[in-house]
C-alpha cells in the first residue's frame, strides 16, 4: 500500500517514509515493536517537529526537505547496523521529545527542580517558543542535570520576553544559532554555562528594551501582559510578605477602553486615535489584586481613584495619588514600569535559575 501511494507522486509524510525504509531493511518483526513505542511517545505531537529536532542534533539547522538527508547522513538505508542505530536513536529521541513537550512526563528528579521545570515549560508555552527544543533534546541526550536545563530555560524565557514579545522580532531569526547550539551541546563542544552566555548575548540591550516597552501597544487583556506585570510587581514587593499570585489578576485599563459619552475621559482624550494610543500603552495598565473591588472599570477617574486607594497592591494605591489621568501621567508611569520590567527580566529573573 505504501509503495502504491509513493508511486502516485503524492507527498508522503517523512515519518512514514522513514518507517518504510526501516521495515525494508530490518523487517517488520524487528521494527514494529520499537515503532509502536515511538508512536506512543509522539501521540498528539507533531512528527515533523520531532524529526527536525532529531536531525538537528548532528547536522545543525534542518529544513523539512532535508530531514531524511540529514538523518541518513553517514548511514546506508540497506545496512542493518546503520538502520538499527538510527532506530535506537529515534526511540530515545521520541522519549525525550515527549518530556520536552509534556512537562508531566519528566520524572525521577528532585521535586524542587521538577516544579521549576514545569513552571518554566508553561511560561515558554505561554510565549509560543519552540526554537529551544533541539537544545533541550541535546541536553537530555547528554544527561545534563535538570538544574542545568532549568537555567537554560530561564535564559530562553528572558530572550522570548525581551526580543520576541516586547521588541516584536520574529522568533525564526534565532533558529540557525539555536540549532548550532543544539549540535554543539550534543557533540559535547558546548557546556551549559557557555550556552547560557550565548543565549543571553542574543537579548536586546536594556535601553532598547525600555523603548520597546514604552512603544508597544497592548490591545488584548491577555495572560502574557498579566504575567509580565505580576513578575514586575513581585520584584518591587520582594522585601515584603505580599506576593501577587497568578490567580485572579485581571488587567485593568485605567483610561477605559470604552469611556462613557460626555465623560471627563473624552475631555482629556478628545481624539480617537490618540485615545487608543494611550489606552493600550503600558503606562495605562495595572493589575487587580485577588480581593480588590473591580466594579468601576468604565467609571470616571475620580471614582476609580477610590477603588485604587483600597487595593491590596501598592502600585494601585500609588495611582490614587493622582488628581487626573492624562497623557502626561500615562507617559510618566510608562517610564516607571519600563524601568521595573527591565530590571525584573535582566537582573532579578536571571537569579531565579
Amino acid at each position: 500500500m505504501f509503495e502504491s501511494l509513493n508511486n502516485t507522486g503524492k507527498n508522503i509524510e517523512k515519518y512514514y517514509v522513514l518507517k518504510n525504509d526501516m521495515v525494508k531493511c530490518l523487517g517488520e518483526a524487528k521494527v514494529k515493536p520499537t515503532w509502536n513505542k515511538i508512536d506512543s511517545a509522539l501521540s498528539g505531537l507533531d512528527h515533523k517537529s520531532f524529526l527536525i529536532a532529531t536531525a538537528t542534533l548532528t547536522k545543525g539547522k534542518t529544513s523539512e526537505s532535508k530531514i531524511l538527508e540529514h538523518l541518513y547522513s553517514d548511514k546506508k538505508t540497506n545496512n542493518k547496523t546503520d538502520m538499527n542505530q538510527l532506530l535506537d536513536l529515534l526511540l530515545k529521541s521520541s522519549e525525550y521529545f515527549l518530556k520536552i513537550c509534556n512537562e508531566n512526563q519528566m520524572t525521577n528528579y528532585n521535586n524542587r527542580d521538577l516544579l521549576k521545570y514545569k513552571n518554566y515549560t508553561n511560561i515558554i508555552r505561554l510565549f509560543g517558543m519552540k526554537q529551544h527544543r533541539p537544545i533541550i533534546l541535546a541536553m537530555l541526550f547528554q544527561k545534563r542535570e535538570l538544574t542545568e536545563i532549568n537555567a537554560v530555560l530561564n535564559a530562553v524565557i528572558e530572550l522570548a520576553i525581551k526580543n520576541f514579545y516586547f521588541d516584536e522580532q520574529k522568533a525564526n531569526t534565532i533558529e540557525t544559532k539555536f540549532t548550532d547550539y543544539a549540535r554543539d551541546v550534543y557533540s559535547s563542544k558546548l557546556n551549559t554555562d557557555s550556552l547560557i552566555e550565548k543565549i543571553r548575548k542574543l537579548c536586546i540591550s536594556d535601553n532598547q528594551l525600555k523603548e520597546s516597552i514604552k512603544q508597544k501597544q497592548f490591545p488584548q487583556n491577555n495572560s502574557k501582559i498579566s504575567f509580565i506585570l505580576r513578575n514586575a510587581y513581585n520584584y518591587e514587593y520582594r522585601n515584603n510578605e505580599l506576593e501577587v499570585s497568578s490567580s485572579g489578576n485581571d488587567v485593568e485599563h485605567i483610561l477605559p477602553q470604552t469611556p462613557k459619552e460626555h465623560s471627563q475621559w473624552l475631555n482629556w482624550f478628545p481624539e480617537g486615535e490618540e485615545r487608543n494610543k494611550y489606552t493600550y500603552n503600558i503606562g495605562n495598565l495595572t493589575l487587580w489584586h485577588n480581593n480588590d473591588n473591580r466594579s468601576a472599570k468604565n467609571a470616571e477617574f475620580n471614582v476609580k481613584r477610590k477603588k485604587y486607594a483600597q487595593s491590596g497592591l501598592k502600585e494601585n494605591r500609588d495611582l490614587a495619588q493622582n488628581n487626573k489621568w492624562t497623557s502626561s501621567e500615562i507617559e510618566t508611569r510608562a517610564d516607571h514600569l519600563a524601568e521595573i520590567i527591565c530590571t525584573t527580566f535582566s537582573e532579578y529573573w536571571a537569579k531565579l535559575e
